[in-house]
């Protein structure tokens, strides 16, 4: 398998069905795992074919990304979150710009112009949104296994760095839905403070 798409979910069941949908004829050309953490989703309850794990326990972003990749068979494993939707050529463009030592962190394109961060509808939102060899996932050691969501995917990002896999950046046609801020799962965010703590403990290697 070339390509295995990773995503994270934790009871935003319409959102999820959406990103799913999303990938067309696509679905069938790639594998799907949803790492699910939450009420029980069956496969056959999804818009295409799909993997999906199950889990218990506290909401770990980090944590459902990696049961995810433990079960997953492509040579090439993109992390995608639940309210992302993504283009025809999605798997096509993955499958060219991830190989080893080199991944793939797409510029959403924001369904709202709402951010001040935005550019011309584009945000950045991180590394979350992002691919990697499964070789290179194996050297990374996977994403660490914060509670909450917020800060895995810069621990991530600097991992790759240190290991010199380098991240290509580029305007997708992958977009952000816009969605109420005031959920369960925003509430799971890791504190801006422990997100601090982490970045000053961490820094890019320096150059060579």
């Amino acid at each position: 398998m070339d390509l295995s798409v990773i995503i994270p979910h934790s009871n935003r069941v319409a959102e999820l069905r959406a990103t799913l949908e999303s990938f067309g004829p696509q679905a069938d050309a790639i594998e799907l795992i949803v790492a699910n953490v939450g009420d029980p989703i069956a496969a056959d309850e999804l818009p295409v074919r799909a993997r999906v794990w199950n889990g218990s326990g506290p909401w770990s972003l980090g944590r459902a990304r990696n049961r995810g990749a433990a079960v997953a068979t492509g040579e090439r494993l993109f992390f995608l979150d639940c309210d992302i939707t993504v283009g025809p050529d999605f798997a096509a463009l993955a499958i060219e710009r991830i190989g080893r030592k080199r991944g793939w962190a797409p510029i959403v394109r924001n369904s709202s112009s709402r951010h001040a961060a935005d550019v011309k509808g584009y945000r950045t939102y991180g590394y979350g949104n992002v691919g990697v060899s499964s070789e290179d996932f194996a050297d990374i050691g996977g994403f660490d296994e914060l509670d909450g969501w917020g800060a895995e995917d810069w621990l991530f990002k600097w991992k790759c760095e240190r290991l010199r896999i380098r991240l290509f950046r580029d305007r997708s046609n992958l977009v952000h839905r816009d969605h109420d801020r005031k959920t369960t799962w925003h509430r799971l965010k890791v504190p801006s403070s422990v997100a601090q703590e982490i970045r000053r403990k961490w820094s890019p290697p320096p150059a060579r």
